[in-house]
Order: C-alpha cells, then sequence, then structure tokens
C-alpha cells in the first residue's frame, strides 16, 4: 500500500503523511518509493543511519543519545539498543546497524525525539513492526504551541516487514515526537532506521493538493532527490 493524504485536526493546519510498507518478497519496493517522494520536499536533508554509533548503545534518561543532523540535533530517549545485526526480523535499512526499539510486556514504554529547534518534517523506516503481536503503534507530535496530535502508523503483520512513514507540516512545527504502543507488546518491538528531520527552510516551495485529491492518490511521484547520508561527529 501507498499513500500520500493530507490529515487535520480542529487545533492544527493540514499536514501531510506519507506511508509506503514492503514485504518480503515483493516486486514493488513501496517503501522506498515513498521516502523518495517525501525527501523529493526538501533542497536539503540529512538521513541518521546510525552507522556511527556503537553497538549496544543505549538511550535513557540519565544518558540520552543526540542523533546529529547538521543543521539540528535530535535527542532521544527511552530505551532501546544499536544492533548491527538482524534480531526476529528487526534488521537495518542502510548500512549494518539500526535502533531497536523493544516495548515491555508489563509496562507501555515509549520513545522520544526531542529537536533542537522546531522541525517541518519527519521521516523514518521501520522494520517488522507488525510482529509485535496485535498492537497498533502511534507517533505522538508535539507543536511548538504544546498541542499534540497522535498519528496512527499503519502496517501489516509479516515478518520483517519495512514501512516508511514520513510528516510534513509547514504551517505548523513541531519540537518532539514520541512512539507509542495502545497496550502491552507480545513479543519484539520494530526496528528504527534512516530518521530524516528537516526544517522549514529547507522545505521546496509546492503548491499544495486540496485535501480530497491527496486522500485519493494510490501512487506516489518520481523518484526524488537523494538524501545525505549522515554520519554522526
Amino acid at each position: 500500500m501507498i499513500f500520500t493524504a493530507a490529515m487535520s485536526s480542529p487545533a492544527q493546519a493540514v499536514g501531510q503523511v506519507f506511508f509506503g510498507e514492503t514485504e518480503p518478497g515483493d516486486a514493488v519496493d513501496e517503501a522506498a518509493q515513498v521516502e523518495a517522494d517525501f525527501l523529493s520536499n526538501f533542497d536539503d536533508a540529512f538521513v541518521e543511519t546510525f552507522e556511527t554509533f556503537t553497538v549496544g548503545e543505549q538511550a535513557s534518561e540519565e544518558n540520552p543519545v543526540v542523533l546529529d543532523f547538521g543543521y539540528s540535533t535530535a535527542t532521544l530517549t527511552g530505551g532501546g539498543a544499536v544492533r548491527d545485526a538482524e534480531f526476529n526480523g528487526l534488521h537495518a535499512i542502510s548500512g549494518e546497524k539500526y535502533w531497536s526499539l523493544t516495548f515491555a510486556e508489563e509496562v507501555q514504554d515509549t520513545y522520544s525525539i526531542a529537536f533542537s529547534e522546531a522541525q517541518a518534517a519527519f521521516g523514518f523506516y521501520a522494520t517488522d513492526m507488525g510482529d509485535a503481536g496485535n498492537n497498533d503503534f502511534g507517533l505522538k507530535i508535539t507543536f511548538e504551541d504544546d498541542t499534540t496530535e497522535t498519528l496512527n502508523i499503519p502496517h501489516g503483520d509479516t515478518n520483517a516487514a519495512e514501512l516508511y512513514f514520513g510528516y510534513l507540516n509547514t504551517d505548523k512545527l513541531f519540537t518532539s515526537v514520541e512512539f507509542l504502543a495502545d497496550g502491552p507488546i507480545e513479543r519484539d518491538g520494530f526496528g528504527l532506521d534512516d530518521v530524516t528531520i528537516v526544517t522549514a527552510d529547507r522545505v521546496l516551495p509546492v503548491s499544495t493538493p486540496e485535501p480530497a485529491a491527496l486522500l485519493g492518490l494510490l501512487a506516489v511521484g518520481a523518484f526524488g532527490m537523494g538524501a545525505k547520508r549522515q554520519r554522526k561527529i
């Protein structure tokens, strides 16, 4: 499934959601197509691939991990660890490393990424998200005015599937995102890789289609510009 949709609520301006999922054996890499469509909206974008992190490195409240995107930084807290090998379907997208987000069975853990400055866009790959019981995942977005919105992250239930999820909103910038689970996770969580954040000044000026047209869009545009792969210094 591929879609590019506009979403809104009474409390915020319209934002765009980008989503595509690729299952093992699929002839078309829909997740990669959606990533390309998402990145084509920016004249400059850095992607954190976790390749410079140490295997086993963790992110706690006491010792958060800082992701360096060149023009901005982001602080990841809530646990998880860097892996460099496949783990129950979780795997890397770029290179060999990725962040493993494992939600506890009895306590609903959350994972937050706070930005050093307000952002207009956030994108990421998730691997094996559907192989975590019958639970749904959400992305809670906190805006500059402290209002929030939680977006559902759709996913199938195929082992080792890859999905790309992106959010773009130049009218209402946001300061943090948080991954949520709607209940205890029965098995592993999911792998996080190729994370992108973009400030408003790096979003290309384009005309915004009407929401009805966006909701009916079932195919993404041609392959867009590539993104620089950021290496943490």
